[in-house]
Formats: structure tokens, C-alpha cells, sequence
């Protein structure tokens, strides 16, 4: 990021998300209302580090919320979340290794993290290397498809 790139904060509602009911991402403006988001999301779906979304002012003054995806930017996003039983010493290396394959993680919290898989990267090999993990009950992941059309939320629960 250069010294004359401002970066401001964007959101998104999600009001039927698992773990929380809005995100906000820091974005840099590109035209009238068009924000590139400079994050990796950790709960929205459909969205991913760099790309390109229409936004709309909220009543709330200041405000900016995520109305459309303008342009994709290519980048796919998994989240990872080690298992309880796994101590931080043994989640290290993964990360490591994660890094080593040319991905960027961001952490959430101790635990839970979202990785950003370059467009030049090979997403099935990350994928894999996540999957050997996952079978070993090490950690859990999930990608970042959009769950429900027009939206970035999850998919709404429904009572029986």
C-alpha cells in the first residue's frame, strides 16, 4: 500500500451468518462507489481479497455498506479452524507451510483463520493440503462460495 492510498471501512450485513451479523472490511476507494476490499473476509461468502464492490451509503452518516460484487478479482478464500485439541505448537507449521505455498492468513482469533489463495496459485493444492488436516481432525475448513443468491450472507435457517 503506498503513503497516498486512504483506506476506509466497508461492511456488509449478515443477519443469517453462523458466527456473526456484519463484517467489516478496510477498502480503498476506486470511483464514485466503488471500493476494492485490502482484507481477506472472515465470515462473508462470495467475496475475496481484492476485489471490486459497489457500495451505498447507510442512514447512519459515515456509513458504507457492500451492495454488489462489481469485479472478482480472482482470489479464492478458505477459513480454517483448528480443532480445540490441537495446541498452538502444532498449528504453527501448517501456517508456515501455508505461507511457504504462496497464500496469505489472517487470524481471527487463536484458532480460527482466513487464508487468501492468489489467482497465480494452485487452489486444489492448498485445498488438498488443508483435506490431509481436516481427516486427522487437526482443524475443519470451508471455502467461501456464495451461499445464497444476490447475497454475501449464509443460507437462512429454517424451523420446522
Amino acid at each position: 500500500m503506498s503513503d497516498q492510498e486512504k483506506l476506509v471501512k466497508i461492511h456488509v450485513d449478515l443477519p443469517h451468518h453462523w458466527g456473526t451479523n456484519r463484517e467489516t472490511f478496510w477498502a480503498h476507494q476506486k470511483g464514485e462507489d466503488l471500493y476494492q476490499i485490502r482484507n481477506v473476509p472472515f465470515f462473508a461468502y462470495g467475496l475475496n481479497f481484492l476485489d471490486i464492490v459497489r457500495t451505498f451509503p447507510a442512514a447512519t452518516a459515515g456509513e458504507l455498506f457492500i451492495s454488489s460484487l462489481d469485479r472478482p478479482s480472482g482470489h479464492q478464500t478458505l477459513r480454517v479452524i483448528f480443532s480445540p485439541e490441537t495446541p498452538p505448537a502444532a498449528r504453527e507449521p501448517i501456517l508456515r507451510r501455508l505461507e511457504q505455498m504462496g497464500v496469505a492468513t489472517e487470524r481471527y482469533n487463536e484458532s480460527a483463520y482466513s487464508v487468501d489463495i492468489p489467482v497465480q496459485l494452485n487452489f486444489d493444492a492448498v485445498f488438498d493440503f488443508l483435506e490431509d488436516f481436516e481427516e486427522k481432525e487437526i482443524l475443519s475448513f470451508e471455502g467461501n462460495e456464495q451461499r445464497t443468491e444476490g447475497s454475501f450472507d449464509d443460507l437462512p435457517t429454517t424451523d420446522s
